[in-house]
C-alpha cells in the first residue's frame, strides 16, 4: 500500500546533496542564545534457575493478558537494504533496576539485583538485536526502574537514606551501580546507545505525595524537589560525558547551553544519512508543584537551531526521540499512559512540523502504535522485558528510504518467586528466560521522492493505523 503524507499543496523542502554536513552542523553548537527562548515558544505555534514445567508469567500482577501480544501474526520482513545505515530503536528497555549490588558496602547477603538467568537471556537479546546489523541502540527513556534515594525494605543497600543528603548520596550510588551495568550490556553487544531520559531516569511518576505523610510520601515530594540532581545523573552515568562518553561514535554531538537539560539534550549526527535528536520532555512547573511533560524554552530554542542547520544541509532523514507520545491515541500494555502537554498544538510539534522532522520516536505505553500528523510519523514502542514481551524495531537508512522493521521476543519461561532485590523492595520475576529468536510482527517503509515528499510505500501488521 502507499499513502502520501504530503498534505495537498504543500510540499516537504527538497532533500539536497549531502554538503558539508560538519561544518553546517559546527554552527548548531554555538548559535543558542538564551533570548531565544520565548520567541521560538510564541513562533513555533512542537539468574538461571531450572524447571520442569513453563511458567510464563506465572504470576501476573494485573489482569491485562500476554495473549493479545502473542496472538499478534507473523509478517514477512523488509529486506535488506544494501549499503543502509542500520540502527535499532528499543524504548523502556529495560525499566528495570538490574545489577550486581553484591560488592555494595551496604550490602548484607540476601536477594541480589540480577542473576545468571536475567545476564544470559540480556545477553542473548541484545546479541540477536546487534545480528541485523545494527551499530546503534536507540532508546527513548526509562533505562532503569530509578526509585532511588528510597529504601523500602531499609536494606542499606546504598547508605542509609532518610536525611536529604543521605538520600541524595543514596540516589547518586544506584546511579553509578545501574547505568554503567545498562550502558555495558548494550556495548558488549557491539553497539552504540543512544538514550533519552524517561519518567524513571525522574525518579519515576508520580512526583507529589498525594497526601501521604509515611517515608514514601516524603519520598514522592523529595524526588520532585531534586528533579536536577536525577538530570545530573543521568548526564554523568547514562551518558557519561567525558573522555568516553555514550555518544562517543558520533561524528557530531550538539548540547543545550543553557536551561535545565543541559545534561540531558543532545543531538547526534549517527550516519550521514540520519540525524538522531534527543530530547527531555520532563520538566518542573514553574511553581515547583509537579512535573510534567513538556520540553523547557530553552531546549526549545535549541532545538529549533539544530533542526534549522539540518536542513540547511540536507540531511536526508531527521529522527527526534522523546520518550512521551504526543500524537495520541496509541496502544498502552502496563503503562501510567503519560503523554505530551499539548499534543499537536504544542510549541513542540509545531516546530518539529515547520523545520520537516520525518519521525518522531517515544516509549511509554510499552506497546507499538504508529501514527502520522502533519507529516510527521510518530512510533511509539517498546516492551517491558521483564513482562516475557521485549520488541525493538530494526531501523535502516539510505538517502531515499527508510525502513523499520518491527521485531517481538518471547520469553520461554519465567517465575516470580523471590524477587530481584531493588530499591522499591523487589523488581521483576525471580528468573526469566529468552532463548528463541524474535518474530517480525510490523514493518514501515517510506520514500522519498524528487519532489522531496515523503510516501508510505509498506504498511504491515502491528504497524496498521489504529484508531482507538
Amino acid at each position: 500500500m502507499t499513502s502520501n503524507l504530503a498534505a495537498p499543496g504543500r510540499a516537504r523542502t527538497p532533500r539536497r546533496a549531502l554538503v558539508a554536513v560538519l561544518a553546517a552542523f559546527t554552527m548548531a553548537a554555538t548559535c543558542v542564545a538564551s533570548n531565544t527562548a520565548s520567541s521560538v515558544a510564541s513562533t513555533a505555534t512542537a539468574s538461571k534457575a531450572t524447571t520442569g514445567t513453563k511458567q510464563v508469567n506465572a504470576k501476573p500482577p494485573s489482569k491485562q493478558s500476554r495473549d493479545d501480544v502473542t496472538a499478534r501474526p507473523t509478517v514477512e520482513g523488509v529486506p535488506t537494504l544494501p549499503g543502509a545505515y542500520r540502527f535499532a530503536s528499543a524504548p523502556d528497555f529495560l525499566n528495570q533496576d538490574v545489577a550486581d549490588v553484591s560488592g555494595m558496602s551496604g550490602y548484607r547477603g540476601g536477594p541480589n539485583g540480577t542473576n545468571s538467568s536475567y545476564e544470559d537471556s540480556l545477553a542473548y537479546t541484545l546479541g540477536q538485536i546487534a545480528q541485523t546489523g545494527a551499530e546503534d541502540l536507540f532508546v527513548a527513556g526509562d533505562l532503569v526502574e530509578g526509585s532511588w534515594g528510597l529504601d523500602k525494605t531499609g536494606s542499606g543497600v546504598f547508605g542509609p537514606a532518610e536525611t536529604n543528603a543521605q538520600r541524595k548520596a543514596a540516589a547518586r550510588r544506584a546511579a553509578e551501580v545501574y547505568y554503567t551495568s545498562w550502558r555495558a550490556r548494550v556495548r558488549a553487544a557491539g553497539m552504540e546507545p543512544y538514550p533519552a531520559v524517561g519518567d524513571h531516569e525522574m525518579g519515576d511518576n508520580p512526583w507529589t505525595s498525594r497526601g501521604r505523610t509515611d517515608d514514601y510520601g516524603t519520598w514522592l515530594d523529595w524526588k520532585r524537589r531534586n528533579q536536577t540532581l536525577f538530570k545530573d545523573l543521568f548526564g554523568e552515568f547514562a551518558l557519561n560525558y567525558g573522555p568516553d562518553p555514550v555518544v562517543r561514535r558520533t561524528s557530531y554531538v550538539s548540547r543545550p547551553t543553557s536551561g535545565p537539560s543541559q545534561k540531558t539534550a543532545y543531538a547526534s549526527l549517527v550516519d550521514p544519512t540520519t540525524l538522531l535528536v534527543t530530547i527531555d520532555v520532563f520538566h518542573t512547573t514553574p511553581d515547583g508543584s509537579d512535573v510534567v511533560a513538556k520540553v523547557d524554552d530553552a531546549q526549545l530554542a535549541w532545538l529549533e537551531s539544530v533542526l534549522a542547520n539540518a536542513q540547511r544541509a540536507g540531511i536526508p532523514w531527521v529522527i527526534v526521540q522523546g520518550h512521551t507520545p504526543i500524537v495520541v491515541p496509541v496502544r498502552t500494555r502496563f503503562s501510567s499512559a503519560l503523554k505530551y502537554q499539548g499534543g499537536t498544538n504544542s510549541a513542540l510539534w509545531r516546530l518539529m512540523d515547520r523545520y520537516n522532522v520525518d519521525f518522531y520516536f517515544s516509549g511509554e505505553v510499552h506497546d507499538h502504535t504508529v501514527a502520522v500528523a502533519n507529516d510527521i510519523i510518530q512510533m511509539s514502542h517498546g516492551a517491558l522485558f521483564y513482562r516475557g514481551e521485549f520488541s525493538f524495531v530494526r531501523g535502516q537508512a539510505t538517502n531515499s528510504t527508510m525502513s523499520l522493521e518491527t521485531h517481538l521476543f518471547e520469553a520461554s519461561d519465567m517465575a516470580y518467586g523471590n524477587l530481584l532485590w531493588s530499591t522499591e523492595g523487589g523488581n521483576g520475576p525471580e528468573f526469566i528466560t529468552y532463548d528463541d529468536p524474535s518474530r517480525v510482527v510490523g514493518t514501515l517503509v517510506v520514500e522519498r521522492g524528487a519532489n522531496g515528499r515523503n510516501t508510505i510505500t509498506r504498511r504491515t501488521g502491528i504497524s496498521l493505523p489504529f484508531y482507538g
